[in-house]
């Protein structure tokens, strides 16, 4: 049911329509019904409007004669928000990876972060003041530089807006991202770190003994959304499920 999402799904308008035609197709069975909050970050009227006519939908739906095993509505938003809209399941999907669907919320379903996104230091390497590193010269050693390449990039999704602004996790240590990201590099200034070394983890995201990384963070300083942190690590990158 589109009950205000404006996306896939029938309007209640047309529901009638809709029963009457499937009743017609004897080899069709009505398991459920579903809709989808557009906002449930927030509970506010247009929240409570798309709850209504789900509601009216499912009791219009069970007057012709129809009773769907399975109702929901809910993400994870409305986990918090929409406590009425939980019907037989729900549908949590960001909170599964330990996010939250808005920065307001954070702290309050107390879920911890599961994903956690692991690579190596494949090289490090040392440089003199007034040395360019990366594409464009955006970054320029200023002083004795100590610089560790990580074999990552934009083509395993990740986030090219970090240059010159995100950082990494090694040995515990929050290190800088300098210069641009490449397609399948990055560079780390590891400058004054000398218990880091070659082969070393490091966490791109997700915590450490002391600090985390979470996808909230890089999303704010890439000026995007959590989701697409998430959704846009790249098939090439090794999947382990613990």
């Amino acid at each position: 049911m589109d009950t205000g999402m404006g996306r896939l799904g029938f309007t209640p308008d047309r529901l009638d329509k809709v029963i009457s035609r499937l009743k017609e197709i004897q080899n069709i069975e009505i398991e459920g019904l579903m809709s989808h909050f557009s906002s449930s970050e927030k509970r506010d009227e247009y929240g409570m409007s798309q709850y209504m006519r789900f509601k009216d939908a499912i009791e219009k739906v069970k007057g012709w004669g129809i009773k769907p095993k399975i109702l929901h509505m809910a993400n994870s938003g409305a986990l918090l928000n929409y406590r009425e809209a939980f019907f037989s399941m729900v549908r949590v999907g960001i909170s599964l990876y330990g996010s939250y669907p808005d920065s307001g919320l954070w702290g309050s379903l107390g879920v911890k972060q599961a994903m956690k996104l692991i690579s190596k230091i494949a090289l490090i390497k040392e440089f003199p003041p007034g040395c360019s590193l990366s594409y464009g010269g955006t970054f320029v050693t200023q002083k004795h530089t100590r610089v560790a390449y990580i074999p990552v990039g934009y083509a395993d999704g990740y986030p090219r807006a970090l240059s010159n602004k995100g950082s990494v996790l090694i040995k515990d240590h929050r290190c800088s991202i300098i210069g641009r990201i490449c397609m399948d590099w990055f560079l780390v200034d590891v400058t004054g770190y000398e218990d880091i070394h070659e082969n070393e983890d490091v966490i791109l995201l997700g915590q450490s003994d002391t600090d985390s990384i979470t996808a909230d963070e890089i999303a704010e300083v890439s000026g995007t959304i959590p989701y697409e942190i998430l959704c846009n690590i790249a098939k090439r990158a090794q999947r382990i499920y613990v």
